[in-house]
This record gives structure tokens, sequence and C-alpha cells, in this order.
């Protein structure tokens, strides 16, 4: 699921995802994807493209370079994926980094699943991340991981932006 709000820095699209969790082939199927959407989003907004004379529902809507990609990627920082989906794009598009890292440079990821159940794993680790676009890793003030609540089998990731 992909939104664009208006924030006190302008326009911010904000993704939502859940990665297969059997299949490796099909999860990074699933990040080859999301790279190449971020990487359109990305020429979207340096060329939107002509527009109708009307402005009816087939514009290109307005699309921004500054992204959040958010959500259950079904892999621990280890694997392959995870670097993948933060390699550079095509034509030096705004790329995806982890926020995490872009706060806590060496220190690795609180654990953000089976923290409290042991059902999936007996080690908890962390495969639910928050990516940020190269152009708002600068603007993460914070970034933690509520390990209080037993509200899911996953904890939540919360992040703050600076909007100056």
């Amino acid at each position: 699921v992909e939104a664009t709000l208006q924030s006190p820095m302008g326009a911010l699209r904000v993704t939502t995802t859940h990665l297969e969790y059997y299949s490796e082939l099909q999860r990074r199927a699933q990040v080859v994807r999301l790279r190449y959407l971020q990487d359109e989003a990305c020429h979207r907004a340096i060329d939107p493209g002509p527009a109708t004379a009307e402005g009816g529902p087939f514009d290109t809507p307005p699309q921004t370079t500054r992204a959040i990609l958010v959500g259950d990627f079904n892999f621990p920082v280890d694997d392959p994926a995870y670097t993948e989906l933060q390699a550079p794009l095509p034509a030096g598009a705004q790329r995806y980094r982890d926020a995490w890292r872009a706060v806590h440079a060496g220190r690795p990821h609180t654990p953000t699943f089976c923290v409290h159940s042991k059902a999936y794993s007996k080690t908890p680790y962390c495969c639910d991340f928050v990516f940020v676009s190269d152009d708002l890793a600068p603007r993460v003030r914070s970034i933690e991981v509520d390990l209080e609540t037993r509200a899911s089998d996953h904890q939540p990731v919360i992040m703050e932006l600076d909007d100056r």
C-alpha cells in the first residue's frame, strides 16, 4: 500500500509491505519490484509527463523522491535481500537506506520478531524495518523498537523525522 502525504517538509511517499515468509525466491522478486517502484516514482517526480487538457483521472499523479518503506520484510539483516533492497538504483534515483543505520551506525538492530514467543524462532531477530530514501536519511532523528507491547508477534518500530 502506498500513500503520498503532505508534511511540513512537503510531499512524502509512504509504502508499507509484507514480504513472503516461506519462499526466498518470491521474497527476492518482491524486493526487485519494490526497487523498481522506487526508481519509477523518482523518475516521475523529475519528469511527470504530459497532462491532459482537462486534468482528468488519467493524468500521472504528482510524485516525490522522498520515500519511506516500512513493513515485515521476513528477512534478517544478514540476508542478501536486505543488501539488495538498498543497492543504488539505475540513473542515480534515490535508493532506500535502512533508517536504523542512519541513527545507530554501529549498533545491531533491536529484535522485532519472536521477542515474547518462540513459536517461529528460538532466537529473536529483526525482520521489521524502516527504509528511507537517500534524501530523507539525514532527517531521521530517532528510531526505536517498542519491546514491551505484546499486541503482535512483531514489535513496532517507531521513527521520528526532523521536519526542518
